[in-house]
């Protein structure tokens, strides 16, 4: 599990987490709402997931980016290949 991403992705960022599992969640500010035990696993299984898609997003802002600069096809796949 993903516990401490799945709190960062819900919104939260004043905690620790002690073993990588939700009874492990120490809060160094108590939060108004605190996120269920479904809710974090729910997000942790989706993280994998949510991070390839922001990659994906990212190569494709940094492609238009390069293209808009006239950089060939294999230019671009030279500089963002190597990343």
């Amino acid at each position: 599990m993903k516990i401490a991403e799945a709190l960062v992705e819900l919104g939260y960022t004043e905690f620790v987490v002690i073993g990588n599992n939700y009874e492990g969640i120490k809060w160094m500010v108590q939060p108004e709402i605190i996120p269920t035990k479904k809710q974090v696993e729910d997000m942790a299984a989706k993280i994998d997931q949510i991070l390839q898609t922001r990659k994906a997003e990212q190569r494709a802002l940094k492609v238009s980016a390069y293209k808009k600069l006239g950089l060939s096809d294999d230019e671009i796949n030279a500089i963002i290949g190597a990343q």
